[in-house]
């Protein structure tokens, strides 16, 4: 449980924040209602006295979480942290002048210390989770990915190296090819030994090679994942996935997330 909700955005585990102190406020209020004013219950006015006081962090804290996500630099933080002051204590002290009756400056100065430890704690806890929490997950994703990347490669690598591919007279390994090229009725196989032309199709021939290693990236090309290095952008929203040799393998725009998931980048 604790888990999920750490793995929240910062605006949302903060408006969560914010819900349960007004929670507490309501459940104060009711308390102070029951053994010391010795009145009755008015939950409607416990919700609205506490929704006057702290409501309107509710509205602002999504923009002071996105504002601290471009920058935690002091000047970023004192120019936020004075919008966000503004705001809060414009609309607190315009509600107890109206409904309270409170003179402004009586209400100013018994509320902005309270309005400004808030501001503080928004800004502590948003440090604290991309420093710490953020930071780890994102180390622990990548050890995980690059884990996972490393031993899909190592597998089909070792089962390409003990299976052939067999055409006609035709006879290589699975690791020894880098990638086909369609050539009409024939097919371009590109593999250690050079390139050779053979007569099948790219339908055929992708389904005589294994789907774990092999991956049809373009209409006109399949490429053995084994041998990938990068993928690097192309014109047009297209890629071109760079082989171990330093080969590029065109990849279409549909198959880019595709081939870059499979890469694990």
């Amino acid at each position: 449980m604790f888990s999920k909700i750490v793995k929240l955005k910062d605006y949302q585990l903060l408006t969560l924040g914010w819900l349960a102190m007004l929670c507490m406020v309501c459940l104060n209020c009711t308390v102070h209602s029951l053994f010391i004013a010795k009145q009755r219950v008015d939950i409607a006015s416990s919700i609205f006295w506490s929704l006057q006081e702290f409501g309107i962090w509710l509205l602002i804290t999504p923009f002071i979480c996105f504002a601290l996500q471009r920058s935690m630099k002091l000047k970023q933080l004192i120019s936020v942290g004075f919008f966000a002051l503004t705001c809060v204590l414009t609309v607190n002290t315009s509600l107890d002048v109206l409904i309270e009756q409170t003179a402004w400056q009586e209400s100013l100065f018994y509320n902005w210390h309270k309005h400004a430890i808030a501001y503080l704690a928004i800004v502590t806890l948003v440090h604290f989770k991309s420093r710490f929490v953020d930071v780890n997950r994102a180390q622990s994703s990548d050890s995980v990915a690059q884990t996972s990347r490393l031993f899909v490669n190592q597998k089909a690598e070792e089962k390409t190296e003990l299976q052939r591919l067999q055409i006609e007279e035709f006879d290589i390994a699975f690791a020894d090819i880098y990638f086909a090229k369609a050539a009409g009725n024939y097919v371009e196989l590109h593999t250690k030994q050079g390139m050779s032309l053979v007569r099948t199709t790219m339908k055929e021939l992708e389904n005589s090679l294994p789907a774990q290693a092999f991956y049809r990236c373009h209409r006109s090309y399949l490429v053995n994942l084994s041998h990938s290095a990068k993928l690097v952008n192309a014109r047009s929203g297209h890629g071109l996935l760079v082989l171990n040799n330093d080969i590029e393998v065109p990849v279409s725009k549909s198959n880019r997330s595709t081939t870059k998931m499979l890469l694990g980048l």
